[in-house]
């Protein structure tokens, strides 16, 4: 228990005076974990479809082959992070099209 409360004092000193004033009555670490994934969920879906989008719409341009795939690296990188990785290959029907 007292573990836990350490790990709630963190977590909430690292929020921002606008999520704080949601999570006041949230008691446990996991508690506030599971709060803020719920609250975060929708910005991060919307987030990943942005990216599939540009992904998807994505075009070489005046972009040197390096610069391009780079992008396209960063972009498939962001849905890593986001746990919603893709396979190089997919990654690669992206750079090809």
């Amino acid at each position: 228990v007292r573990e836990d409360q350490q790990v709630l004092g963190y977590l909430l000193s690292t929020l921002s005076k606008e999520v704080l004033v949601t999570v006041t009555t949230v008691t446990t670490s996991l508690a506030l974990w599971t709060t803020l994934a719920g609250m975060f969920s929708s910005q991060s879906m919307s987030r990943v479809n942005n990216i599939r989008t540009t992904l998807i719409n994505a075009q070489k341009g005046n972009q040197t082959v390096a610069a391009y795939f780079a992008s396209l690296r960063g972009l498939a990188d962001e849905l890593a992070a986001a746990g919603k990785a893709i396979q190089d290959d997919e990654l690669i029907s992206y750079i090809i099209h």
